[in-house]
């Protein structure tokens, strides 16, 4: 191969490795997801956009004691909320008749 030769393939290559990865940055999964996590006192959930955590959340929010979310479950429903508050760009605050709503039990240490 002569030195031309050599030239162009290299240019060609350099484009379509260019290529592939300006494809691959258009469509990645970048996902805002939910997290729930275990706590001594039972479950909290986490809000992780793009593997970083914007949002931890240890302890019922809207309470005014720092109560633990007694399941998985209800940690997760609210956790859902505060991504869908998100999503819609709303304040991501969660109140505690939204958490009723969701029927969250606000007291499990009972």
């Amino acid at each position: 191969m002569n030195y031309k030769g050599t030239i162009l393939y290299l240019g060609i290559s350099l484009n379509v490795i260019l290529l592939v990865i300006a494809i691959w940055l258009v469509y990645r999964e970048d996902k805002v997801y939910t997290h729930v996590f275990e706590t001594e006192q039972g479950y909290g959930y986490a809000i992780v956009d793009h593997g970083h955590i914007l949002i931890k959340q240890a302890f019922i929010p809207a309470v005014t004691k720092e109560r633990a979310f007694c399941t998985k479950q209800d940690a997760e429903k609210t956790a859902r909320l505060v991504l869908k508050k998100l999503n819609d760009h709303q304040n991501p605050a969660v109140s505690e008749p939204e958490l009723k709503a969701l029927g969250i039990d606000l007291d499990c240490q009972k």
